[in-house]
């Protein structure tokens, strides 16, 4: 994700959150970082990526309006074309100054990652100010929510968390094989401070041990 981390009270500023596919499934063990102005021959530039980059935001398919999973079925075949040709995907941060200051965690086929969208008029101050803090969650392949955060029975991709700047949610792996995120400080949705992600510590689990002192 983009942002300015030493001006999060900026609200000039556009900001997006990306998914950029690995590609480097080549066959080639060369230590050549190709790129489009660089001359590839034909078996190349079928099996190595590296020979078309670099590339930008227009090579990366547009996620913001989520017509993947909201569209009707012909805007839905339309969407899912278009990613499968895309490089990626990405997120406009359509918030007035919203921005990603923080690192994504993805688990379980989920994208976790904070944002901040400063208040308006708050701009002439250089320490951070109350804000809004939001957790989005998204579908690494897609873009597309994964949870009913309100349960209204219609997936949201985001949800807020606060005022304050919100940080990477730490991962937790419970004793009952369970992996939660813990929500920075602010806590999370209703003030939660943890959430299920669905995930489970596959076998073989963890084993502690400790030594008793006689």
């Amino acid at each position: 994700g983009t942002g300015d981390r030493t001006n999060p009270n900026a609200t000039d500023v556009s900001n997006q959150f990306y998914m950029i596919r690995d590609l480097q499934l080549s066959i080639y063990t060369t230590d050549r970082l190709g790129s489009k102005t660089d001359t590839c021959t034909t078996e190349e530039k079928t099996k190595d990526f590296r020979c078309y980059l670099p590339f930008n935001t227009t090579d990366l398919d547009d996620a913001t309006s989520n017509i993947t999973q909201t569209g009707s079925s012909g805007q839905k075949a339309s969407a899912i074309e278009s990613l499968a040709s895309a490089n990626g995907w990405r997120l406009d941060l359509t918030g007035v100054g919203e921005k990603s200051l923080s690192k994504s965690v993805t688990i379980y086929g989920s994208v976790y990652f904070t944002t901040f969208t400063p208040d308006d008029g708050l701009t002439t101050s250089c320490v951070p100010l109350a804000g809004k803090g939001m957790l989005y969650q998204v579908d690494l392949h897609n873009a597309t929510a994964t949870r009913d955060y309100d349960n209204d029975g219609v997936l949201d991709r985001m949800v807020e968390l606060g005022t304050l700047i919100p940080d990477t949610p730490a991962i937790h792996y419970g004793s009952d094989k369970k992996i939660r995120l813990l929500f920075p400080s602010g806590g999370g949705p209703s003030g939660e401070m943890q959430l299920d992600s669905g995930a489970e510590l596959p076998q073989p689990y963890a084993v502690y041990w400790y030594r008793e002192e006689q």
